[in-house]
């Protein structure tokens, strides 16, 4: 799953530039609400958006 600060609208815009049809494993985060929980944002960019992280979620929604 991507997890990402960009709006609906702006993957859908980028979606049909691109013909991308299934979003089924993209999150709206747009107020980093997802990002914060799992403490991401000790890696955001420079700009406060969230950087290029990977994160493991295991069956319990634990970090691991």
């Amino acid at each position: 799953m991507s997890i990402a600060p960009d709006t609906v609208e702006s993957w859908r815009d980028d979606g049909e530039e691109y013909g991308i049809q299934d979003y089924s494993a993209v999150l709206s985060d747009v107020e980093n609400e997802v990002a914060n929980q799992y403490d991401v944002m000790k890696w955001a960019a420079a700009t406060g958006e969230p950087g290029h992280t990977f994160i493991l979620i295991d069956k319990s929604g634990k970090v691991s």
